[in-house]
């Protein structure tokens, strides 16, 4: 199984900023009152094809940013890889 590389995520303690990296790509969110966090899960399980995934998501007044390092989703619904 082929693993991503896992996005950290990190807070500024000046700005309130929080941004999720995996080292090639970052995802920033500045709202204060939003929400940042890793969603994981395997595509393809149980296959030869099996996949591990993980998102970044950041979430404000109930809009959900989904982030796998290449690809951006925007969306109210709560999606899982």
């Amino acid at each position: 199984m082929t693993n991503p590389t896992p996005f950290e995520i990190a807070a500024d303690a000046a700005t309130g900023a929080r941004a999720a990296s995996n080292g090639a790509a970052r995802l920033i969110l500045t709202e204060a009152d939003g929400v940042m966090f890793r969603r994981r899960g395997v595509r393809n399980a149980g296959t030869e094809a099996q996949q591990g995934v993980e998102l970044a998501v950041a979430e404000v007044n109930g809009v959900r940013v989904y982030f796998d390092g290449t690809t951006v989703i925007v969306s109210r619904a709560d999606l899982y890889p």
